[in-house]
């Protein structure tokens, strides 16, 4: 394999491993609406709607990601990205109002999963990967995004069963 060939392989699969965890937890977070049910008793319709929010907002936060992107460079983005997303993550089991929770879930961890989402990504790596290469490279975050889910939910679904 050439040099350039590896280095483009090295790269898709960085950025691939990044999707597959941001978009691994932000689909896992859903199984475990009856435990924040149970932990915050704020109700399964109020908990439905903040994963809708974050629908929403998961839509909306990446092309504001990467505006700020282009102002101040990928890594600080997709850095705070996962930030967002641990932080979030971290604080739901604190949130007694419907309002918090929607903060927590719908707002606070969608735009972190919105910062290290598809667009970002390409967006970064198109600038370290040759033209001819794109291609390849694009599958390969994709297939990484793919591959979170197909890990981390079934994993997610694991340790609730242990619970």
């Amino acid at each position: 394999m050439s040099e350039q060939n590896r280095n483009t392989l090295v790269v898709a699969l960085a950025a691939g491993c990044v999707f597959a965890l941001g978009l691994g937890i932000r689909n896992a977070q859903p199984l475990f609406i009856s435990a924040i049910n149970s932990q915050t008793a704020i109700g399964y319709a109020t908990i439905s709607l903040a994963f809708g929010v974050s629908q929403l907002m998961w839509g909306i936060a990446q092309p504001v990601a990467g505006a700020v992107a282009d102002r101040y460079g990928a890594r600080p983005v997709m850095l705070a990205g996962a930030a967002l997303i641990a932080a979030s993550t971290m604080l739901i089991p604190l949130a007694q109002t419907a309002l918090a929770l929607t903060l927590l879930i719908g707002v606070l961890g969608a735009c972190g999963a919105g910062a290290i989402g598809p667009a970002l990504l390409m967006s970064a790596i198109n600038r370290w990967i040759p033209e001819a290469k794109r291609a390849f490279a694009s599958g390969v975050v994709n297939a990484g995004g793919s591959f979170g889910n197909f890990t981390l939910i079934p994993f997610a679904q694991f340790v609730i069963g242990l619970g």
